[in-house]
């Protein structure tokens, strides 16, 4: 679309199949993430793609670029590894989550700036972050483990990630301290959120609830930390 969503016309450049993410990392350039390793590239607004496939991978659930040169992928599949382009999205390298250890199936990446960036997952709950650009990780999550689906900062300091049983994480200071919450009266998983700003945000979950907040995320029951970062 070029006028703002009003009238679409689908792209014939891209094959069949099934994608997962979409990021563009300005008003040109984009990206999509696809099964069997399939990431395509956009330079003009969408209006076509190239395709590259990033051997022995599987679904790449999630992109995140926080700059034009800098990007990351994680894949789904029980894999502990995220997989990092320096250049714009021409190489890709496959790198292991350290030192922290685990199983999870990653379901979703946000980077804040090149070296500061946080993944989630599920199936052994996770919750990591990383201020080395993923050379190392620390576990976000050691006081309330809880799988997580989505990951969004509107801004550096304003960051939240929802998940199974109603979840809602979030931090005001970039993502050094986190605090968890669930939205009351209901038990399904979020598996979305979206924020505008700081205040005003929008989750989605199973059967096609939609919530939204304008007070930042906060809800009116007890919050409990995740973990405050040294």
């Amino acid at each position: 679309t070029s006028d703002a969503g009003s009238t679409w016309s689908r792209s014939t450049s891209l094959p069949q199949g099934s994608w997962f993410d979409i990021e563009f990392t300005d008003a040109q350039v984009g990206f999509l993430s696809g099964s069997e390793g399939v990431i395509a590239r956009s330079p003009d607004f969408g209006l076509t793609w190239s395709v590259d496939t990033i051997p022995q991978v599987g679904t790449l659930v999630s992109l995140s670029f926080p700059s034009n040169q800098v990007g990351y992928v994680t894949e789904s599949g029980y894999n502990w590894q995220f997989i990092k382009t320096t250049d714009g999205g021409l190489s890709w390298i496959r790198d292991t989550i350290q030192p922290v250890s685990n199983i999870s199936s990653l379901e979703s990446v946000f980077f804040t700036s090149e070296t500061r960036g946080f993944i989630a997952g599920w199936y052994i709950a996770t919750f990591i972050g990383t201020r080395d650009g993923g050379d190392s990780w620390q576990d976000l999550a050691t006081g309330a483990p809880v799988d997580l689906y989505s990951i969004d900062f509107p801004d550096s300091m304003h960051g939240f990630a929802c998940g199974w049983n109603m979840a809602i994480c979030r931090t005001v200071d970039g993502g050094d301290s986190w605090f968890f919450e669930s939205i009351p009266g209901f038990s399904a998983s979020l598996h979305a959120v979206r924020f505008l700003d700081a205040q005003t945000g929008f989750v989605v979950g199973d059967g096609g609830l939609i919530f939204k907040t304008t007070s930042g995320g906060t809800t009116s029951i007890a919050e409990r930390s995740l973990q405050t970062a040294g």
